[in-house]
């Protein structure tokens, strides 16, 4: 009679799913928080208003609701399984391109730059 549980090798494989489905929303729980921890120093050292620190919290929740319609196609016609490792890669990516951007270009966006 066979075992009607998971077999070994599919269930190691839903653990490490579930183990990296874990670590990517602890990830994106500590991004959030971590702007929030820092907002005074944030203020002080780079000119801001309170107005634009409140601009900057938002935009996590701007993007999230503007993301929501087009990752539901994309999981729909793609399957959830390719559209998550797409979108993860694509969140990894956007992460090394924030970090990587320094010097002119991101002084000049800031609001209360004056040096461009």
């Amino acid at each position: 009679m066979q075992n009607p549980g998971l077999a070994g090798s599919q269930f190691l494989a839903r653990c490490g799913v579930l183990a990296l489905i874990i670590a990517a929303s602890f990830i994106s729980y500590v991004l959030r928080t971590n702007v929030s921890v820092v907002g005074e120093n944030m203020i002080d050292d780079l000119g801001l208003t309170e107005v634009h620190l409140g601009m900057i919290f938002s935009s996590f929740a701007l993007g999230y609701a503007l993301f929501q319609i087009p990752g539901g196609v994309m999981g729909d016609r793609m399957g959830s399984r390719l559209a998550v490792v797409i979108i993860a890669v694509a969140w990894a990516l956007l992460a090394v391109f924030t970090a990587d951007r320094a010097g002119y270009w991101n002084t000049c966006r800031l609001p209360a730059s004056s040096d461009c």
